[in-house]
């Protein structure tokens, strides 16, 4: 198996190669853009199914046993993937300058490539981008990898816009007798597997609801305050999506989700404690391949229950 992070992989592309692209961590980011990027360049893709038992079984079969669970999610993705594809993409996030400090993806974002290569057996190669937040490099990057599997430059410039482009979220708009924010990484709140499907769980309840994903990074920025500018680029926009939901009176109250062993999000889970509890109730939910779906219904219907006898 080889590594497409350099131009000397000895990789080549032919019409009929196809790309897998596992449904897990980074796709709940660019997914879509990934996908479209690469038919752009000229690759079938195949993305694999939302999560389901046997999925997150192999996964957890595969994983070490001190991964979260996001990433042992991950293992059993692209332990479905493996023979159905030619390649396997899984970039390495890396994160980049951003209001004037350098900012990074968590551990797990910048050494995905080599832990899922040393994690699932027989896979195809994967080709590995470095992300960044710099456009300059973003196009770098993914030209040097193209080029190293014999794609033309001017299909990958002409399919970089795809990456490029801004999709700003538009201002959410709530209405509702209980309105609560949900903060947590994409890659948990939706998956509705892992997530034991909280946000519908939310809706059959009459609940009105935003998440951190929901506002536009533009308005996060407002609300991170310099004491709490963490380094971790998505730990730094939940801390700006608490502080929102808190000083917005709309809403009763917020839901943080967290995978169990997750480094940053403790840093995080500190804050919500010491910080937004004193400002808004706060009910944190802790995710692991052993929460149970009875147990984290009692747990929001109690919540929810407080907040309307408040």
């Amino acid at each position: 198996m080889i590594l497409i992070d350099h131009p000397h992989s000895g990789i080549k592309y032919s019409d009929m190669s196809t790309i897998g692209i596992p449904r897990a961590l980074f796709y709940y980011y660019n997914g879509d853009k990934y996908v479209r990027f690469w038919q752009q360049v000229g690759f079938d893709v195949i993305v694999s199914p939302p999560t389901n038992r046997k999925i997150m079984e192999q996964g957890l079969k595969l994983s070490n046993t001190e991964f979260c669970v996001p990433v042992k999610v991950l293992c059993g993705h692209v332990w479905y993937l493996r023979d159905k594809v030619d390649y396997i993409f899984i970039p390495r996030i890396l994160g980049g300058e951003l209001r004037g400090r350098r900012r990074y993806g968590c551990p797990k974002f910048m050494g995905l490539p080599e832990l899922v290569k040393n994690t699932v057996p027989d896979l195809p190669p994967i080709i590995a981008v470095d992300v960044e937040l710099d456009p300059r490099k973003l196009r770098r990057a993914f030209v040097t990898t193209c080029k190293a599997m014999g794609v033309s430059k001017s299909r990958v410039v002409n399919a970089l816009n795809i990456l490029l482009e801004d999709e700003p979220n538009p201002t959410p708009r709530v209405e509702g007798d209980l309105i609560l924010g949900v903060v947590g990484h994409p890659y948990l709140l939706y998956d509705e597997f892992l997530s034991l499907n909280l946000l519908g769980k939310l809706s059959d309840m009459g609940v009105t609801y935003v998440t951190s994903a929901d506002i536009d990074h533009t308005i996060l920025d407002t609300y991170i305050k310099q004491d709490y500018d963490v380094y971790w680029l998505y730990e730094r926009e939940m801390i700006g999506a608490a502080n929102y939901f808190a000083t917005n009176r709309k809403f009763n109250g917020i839901i943080y989700c967290v995978s169990f062993g997750c480094g940053p999000s403790s840093v995080v889970s500190e804050f919500m404690q010491r910080i937004i509890a004193k400002r808004i109730p706060l009910l944190m939910l802790v995710l692991d391949e052993h929460t149970t779906e009875i147990g984290l219904l009692t747990r929001i219907e109690a919540f929810c229950d407080m907040l309307k006898w408040k």
